[in-house]
């Protein structure tokens, strides 16, 4: 994934479906891949709604045609 790619969290993580972000800034550190992403949904917790997701709880997101 790049900047500028639209994501969502994989569904049966969070149990929020529809959680889309895009992607601002990848920061890589020790093989670990982070992304600085902005959301549509907050997070629960401190309802900011950007930071950092790991690379195994993302992935691309899949547009519908319409």
């Amino acid at each position: 994934m790049k900047v500028g790619d639209l994501i969502e969290y994989k569904p049966n993580l969070t149990g929020i479906s529809n959680r889309i972000g895009v992607v601002m800034e990848v920061w890589m550190m020790d093989n670990k891949t982070q992304y600085l992403c902005h959301w549509n949904i907050p997070d629960t917790a401190t309802q900011k709604v950007r930071w950092y997701a790991p690379a195994e709880d993302v992935q691309l997101c899949k547009i519908n045609n319409f």
